[in-house]
């Protein structure tokens, strides 16, 4: 399955591979993908640790992920744009 993320970007079923018109870049989450904070984000009240799931990915103007992040009943307690550096792979 293929997931449009911008009008010249396309990205495969496959971690770490968009498909750019003019070539290949190196994303490191995917659509669905669950992730945990690295880091506190204070204002949010989320803790390092604390997971969510990648339900967007941009690379232009800058690489970002929205993540969103529920509690224990599956409601949304944050909806977030967050870099590839506050952020990693859980293994589930």
């Amino acid at each position: 399955m293929d997931f449009c993320l911008a009008p010249v970007v396309v990205v495969s079923s496959e971690r770490g591979c968009c498909n750019f018109h003019r070539g290949y870049i190196s994303i490191p989450f995917s659509l669905f993908d669950v992730v945990a904070l690295t880091e506190d984000i204070p204002i949010e009240q989320l803790r390092a640790g604390m997971r969510g799931y990648v339900i967007e990915a941009y690379s232009s103007p800058v690489e970002g992920y929205e993540v969103e992040f529920s509690d224990g009943q599956g409601q949304t307690i944050a909806l977030l744009s967050l870099s590839a550096s506050q952020l990693r792979v859980v293994d589930t």
